[in-house]
């Protein structure tokens, strides 16, 4: 009768570990699961051309860029990444640097691109 008594106790004992053991696997697959999305979604960005996660431009350039130097300009209107409209001049010599959009020639220069490209879309 004894060993038939120690024997269930240790079944009981052995079903609750199991049962334990699993709970703690389970709680661990969820945790890692969580922390794969957390990494995952701040490491890559969401979908969609031109979308910034945040400002690109740090420095602003207000001097002048003489034409011939400028070979791209590349304008990333305001939203919820950054309070400001960013222009990015692509130079001739390869280097890129961000243009102060509310000095006068910048704005003269938004406005001829955005000039250009309502004809370009009307053709």
């Amino acid at each position: 009768m004894m060993v038939a008594t120690t024997a269930r106790i240790k079944r009981v004992s052995t079903q609750k570990s199991t049962a334990e053991a699993s709970t703690i696997m389970n709680t661990f697959l969820m945790l890692t699961i969580i922390g794969v999305s957390i990494v995952l979604s701040d490491a890559l960005q969401p979908l969609g051309a031109g979308y910034n996660s945040r400002c690109v431009c740090l420095k602003l350039e207000s001097r002048i860029i003489p034409q011939e130097n400028l070979r791209r300009v590349e304008i990333l209107p305001r939203g919820p990444h950054c309070k400001t409209t960013e222009v990015i001049a692509g130079l001739s010599s390869g280097k890129r640097i961000c243009l102060n959009p509310r000095t006068p020639w910048v704005k003269k220069l938004i406005l001829f691109i955005e000039r250009k490209e309502r004809v370009t879309k009307k053709v």
